[in-house]
């Protein structure tokens, strides 16, 4: 849980952002931003720390604001957490180099692409709450939202995402909204997956 008490106290009236997402594994994946034009807000100085459904969250602009890595991360398999304001494309992590290996939010639509292929759940309402699964093993990739049933599609390869960076994908299609959690697997976590989501959506309120 953030120390919400604490980041109140340091901010006061300005408004506070992130510079570091502190990868939680033994990993040291940590996301990173130096420019503090390009670091996404988690405190209003005057309404106070940015939430969804009174769970703290970090504000991208849509603009420039993302956290880099340097590294090239696995994502057999993912969720994420996080909701656009905006009914375009909203990026929530991609690859910051060659930008082929992404997972976004586009319209009604929401859509992971890699080096091979695409795949794309319809029928979603970018502005709703999401929680996004995806799983990108031995050459084929499926993908859900808020526990719905998954779309799949093969000869997709499994490459890792370069330079992993949250809120956009190369140098685009930048997060418009807020997000919560992304969540990376090195391995598949499909037969897991129901235990998972169910984890997660009961912390952040979330009907699945």
């Amino acid at each position: 849980e953030l120390d919400t008490t604490a980041l109140a106290a340091h901010c006061g009236s300005n408004d506070g952002f992130v510079s570091k997402w502190y990868d939680q594994s033994s990993n040291t994946n940590t996301a990173a931003q130096t420019n503090t034009a390009n670091m996404p807000k988690i405190y209003d100085g005057t309404t106070g720390v940015v939430t969804e459904n009174e769970k703290p969250a970090v504000d991208f602009d849509g603009s420039n604001d993302t956290l880099l890595t340097n590294q090239n991360i696995r994502t057999a398999s993912a969720f994420a957490v996080g909701k656009s304001a905006i009914s375009g494309r909203s990026t929530f992590f991609g690859a910051t180099s060659i930008g082929n290996q992404y997972l976004r939010t586009d319209g009604t639509n929401i859509k992971f692409q890699n080096g091979l292929g695409s795949l794309t759940l319809t029928g979603q309402t970018s502005q709703s709450y999401n929680l996004i699964y995806l799983d990108n093993v031995s050459s084929s990739a499926s993908l859900a939202n808020n526990g719905g049933s998954p779309v799949t599609a093969t000869n997709l390869d499994t490459n890792d995402i370069e330079n992993f960076g949250i809120g956009r994908k190369s140098s685009q299609d930048f997060f418009n909204g807020t997000i919560q959690e992304i969540i990376c697997y090195q391995v598949s976590k499909s037969a897991n997956r129901t235990g998972i989501e169910s984890n997660i959506a009961t912390f952040y309120g979330i009907t699945i």
